[in-house]
């Protein structure tokens, strides 16, 4: 298309529609007039408008429809899934069903005929084989420990197989087979440091040779250091980093659901960028100044009531929550609640979106799920597996004749034990085979006598760094890395756990810590906090460490876990009629003329309605029309007295009158526009209260008591107080 400038732009197709070749004239939507791959066809291009599309359910997927279908377009699986059923054309058409492979296993390109968990025969990258995929069993995958990888084994193997490091980590000894196997050694790139796709050797720091995305470079990676990075400031960041020494001006675009307001200034300062409000959003970070009319989608699980505006009153997308479960896999872009169209993960769905209204779903009854959550209504019998920590006494029934189906019976596995992934089959407690993240195990579990792992709890704030085997006992030494909002000063030993301590208030950690430390490695605000300084590690001149300083946002309003330095305007109110916060308006209230409440929790409907015309609402007050002898604001929060010489005094919400001030007489009530001099002084000798006198009668004579007088007064005054208080 051509935009305003007169040059052609490139927009990206909406909503999962695609072309087979890139336009190279200008024109509009139509030009998207297929499906992407895993979406399916409702309707084909037409006028000006792109093909319709929608994502293809539950793993299901296609290398993208040319022509007009139904959800039967769906009839492969998408890679890492295994397929039980063919998709269905016809009538009531249906998608091929998958289900997604478990534990680490998976396929490389997904399948395309039914089969059963043998279809899941390799690795996904990062984990490792303990044995190849037989009869209806997929591949055992155990996940490569401590930042090893690779890229995904076919064969069985060990834990060697993890002989590379995973991107940002660096090497300090490869990987030994044999006997006694051994991963990669990998230790985390620090301070946002790190590398394109980890190493495949031993080395030092000196491999974390870049900036991660969001950082910028302050300088090289030299001798055995690793390169020094910065957190770009305030929501601005960069989508590959830095590989170069610089400053904050390398922070030239804003992330994911932030708008520029003010570009970057290269050699000088980053961009500035403020994060989009209440769920609205854009799919790539801007790379231009604009507004916040940038945010013109809704976030996933999000549905849309208005569009976003350009112009001179530029508004963002307004986006809603979808309500009771109810969901969407990339958001929204065009205005419905029709959009809130799956049900979410362990609900299922009793009625489609339609569109007027979302689809309906239900939460699954305790302890029992479904991982894909619901793409097309039906009953409880679609939460045929149970969650993650209980076991199966009873699978789910499907709906028969006018019976109706019945949802799997699970049980709470008992005492830290658990499952690395919910019970699918009927079992009992030996389903519990594992021990959960923050226990280590003691005795296996066993079959033949239906008994679950045994488990012991790690002390507070002490986890184990990956899932035990089925298998392995293990002791209190197995507790060697902090659970997220934990900091690690002693690694554990032999005999001993290591030992965590909790972060400062609002401070935090992205994912468990793993080595020695001290506070600073708590290097994030956690949600609803945002970042006053950076983590501070320890300087070579002694100076001490500290954690990132956060400060709670106010009452009703949100911001997301950061690692980046922001400010209170950051704290998004719930309300989408509130005023925006800042430094100088630190609480959520309804925006001016707007009257009531602001919305107390996320996705409530707004509680700020509009005054009608000619009435003025400051700050959710009450609205009311402006007083007489003065004029209403444009954005309808205050008024202003016609006459604002001196002695009349200057209006306020709270009394909403134009009176003179305490010693001048008038009526600037009934002043017109541009009138001066309604309050004369009061004449020399005589005083009064504001607003009281209208006439220079009306001023009252000032008395006057000399000290002698004022003693006799109190003299008199303390003789009667004690009279009455004899009698």
């Amino acid at each position: 298309m051509i935009n305003s400038s007169g040059t052609n732009q490139c927009l990206p197709c909406p909503n999962g529609s695609g072309n087979s070749s890139a336009p190279i004239s200008p024109l509009d939507a139509s030009q998207c007039n297929q499906c992407q791959p895993n979406y399916y066809m409702i309707s084909q291009y037409s006028g000006s408008s792109a093909a319709q599309c929608s994502p293809c359910p539950g793993g299901s997927g296609n290398t993208g429809p040319t022509v007009q279908g139904d959800v039967s377009q769906c009839n492969t699986c998408q890679a890492n899934y295994y397929m039980t059923y063919n998709s269905i054309p016809g009538a009531s058409p249906v998608p091929a069903q998958c289900s997604q492979c478990q534990n680490g296993s998976g396929n490389i390109s997904g399948v395309s005929s039914p089969g059963n968990q043998s279809q899941c025969n390799t690795c996904q990258a990062n984990y490792y084989m303990i044995s190849q995929s037989a009869g209806s069993s997929a591949a055992q995958c155990s996940p490569c420990p401590g930042g090893s990888g690779n890229t995904g084994p076919t064969v069985q193997g060990d834990v060697s197989q993890c002989n590379t490091c995973q991107a940002n980590y660096y090497m300090t000894k490869n990987s030994i087979p044999g006997a006694s196997p051994v991963p990669a050694q990998c230790s985390q790139c620090q301070n946002g440091s790190g590398n394109i796709s980890g190493a495949s050797s031993p080395g030092n720091q000196s491999q974390c040779n870049v900036c991660q995305a969001n950082y910028y470079m302050t300088s090289s990676s030299i001798g055995a250091s690793a390169a020094q990075c910065s957190q770009c400031p305030n929501g601005t960041g960069n989508s590959l980093g830095s590989n170069t020494p610089g400053n904050t001006w390398q922070c030239t675009t804003c992330q994911i659901n932030y708008y520029m307001f003010s570009a970057a200034v290269p050699g000088t300062t980053p961009a500035q960028c403020l994060q989009c409000p209440n769920g609205s959003g854009n799919t790539i970070g801007p790379t231009i100044q604009g507004d916040v009319s940038q945010c013109n989608i809704c976030q996933t699980n999000y549905y849309m009531t208005a569009v976003a505006i350009t112009g001179s009153s530029p508004q963002s997308s307004q986006c809603l929550k979808c309500t009771n479960g109810s969901g969407n896999t990339s958001g929204a872009t065009s205005v419905g609640i029709k959009f809130c169209n799956i049900c979410l993960p362990n609900y299922y769905m009793t009625a489609a979106s339609t569109l007027n209204a979302s689809a309906q779903c239900q939460s699954c009854p305790y302890g029992t799920a479904n991982i894909n959550g619901s793409q097309i209504p039906g009953d409880a019998s679609s939460c045929s597996s149970c969650s993650v920590n209980f076991y199966m006494i009873q699978s789910s029934t499907p709906p028969s004749g006018s019976s109706p189906g019945v949802q799997a019976q699970c049980s709470q596995c008992p005492s830290g034990s658990g499952n690395s992934s919910g019970p699918t089959i009927i079992g009992d407690q030996s389903q519990c085979d594992i021990c959960q993240q923050a226990y280590f195990m003691t005795a296996a579990a066993v079959v033949s006598s239906q008994t679950p792992a045994k488990c012991s709890p790690c002390p507070t704030g002490v986890s184990i760094s990956s899932l035990p085997s089925t298998s392995t006992t293990q002791t209190i030494a197995s507790c060697n890395q902090c659970l997220i909002n934990y900091y690690l000063t002693a690694a554990n030993t032999s005999s001993a756990a290591a030992q965590c301590l909790v972060c400062p208030t609002g401070s935090g950690t992205s994912s468990p810590i793993t080595t020695v430390g001290d506070i600073s490695q708590c290097n994030i605000c956690i949600a609803n906090y945002y970042m006053i300084s950076p983590a501070m590690t320890r300087t070579s001149s002694g100076s001490s460490p500290s954690a990132a300083q956060c400060s709670a946002c106010p009452s009703y309003s949100s911001i997301n876990s950061s690692s980046l330095i922001g400010q209170i305007s950051q704290c998004v109110c719930y309300d989408s009629n509130a005023n925006p916060i800042s430094t100088t308006q630190n609480f959520c209230a309804c925006k001016n003329g707007f009257q009531g409440l602001v919305a107390s929790y996320q996705g409530a409907p707004t509680g700020c309605k509009q005054c009608p015309a000619g009435t003025f609402s400051f700050q959710g007050s009450p609205c009311q029309t402006c007083a007489q002898g003065s004029a209403l604001s444009a954005d309808q929060g205050s008024c202003t007295c016609y006459d604002q010489s001196n002695g009349t005094s200057q209006w306020n919400p709270t009394t909403n009158v134009c009176q003179c001030q305490a010693n001048y007489f008038g009526d600037p009530s009934k002043a017109t526009a541009g009138a001066t001099g309604s309050c004369q002084p009061c004449p020399s000798g005589t005083v009064s209260q504001a607003g009281t006198a209208k006439t220079a009668n009306d001023c009252l004579q000032q008395i006057t008591v000399s000290s002698t007088s004022q003693n006799q007064l109190t003299f008199y005054y303390l003789i009667l107080i004690t009279f009455f208080n004899f009698y």
